[in-house]
């Protein structure tokens, strides 16, 4: 499944990657309780690593991707 950034699917918010890449560190699990700001992972495209933060205050109902996964531009990263 592939959404925009932030969309709502069956009445719940999920959060995409912005591109394809490696995820190489992950600091949440399925149902924490975060807040907007807090790091989410940080994932490898173009040789650099970028830092994700939680887009929304929220529970996570889950979080799709762990350490070493490959993720396409647009999968949903993580669901509230």
């Amino acid at each position: 499944m592939t959404v925009s950034e932030y969309d709502t699917i069956d009445d719940f918010c999920v959060s995409s990657s912005p591109n394809s890449g490696l995820v190489d560190q992950v600091f949440v699990e399925s149902g924490d309780e975060v807040k907007k700001g807090q790091n989410l992972c940080v994932m490898i495209w173009k040789g650099e690593r970028h830092l994700m933060k939680i887009p929304f205050d929220g529970l996570l109902e889950k979080v799709f991707y762990g350490c070493g996964n490959s993720v396409e531009q647009g999968s949903v990263l993580l669901k509230y």
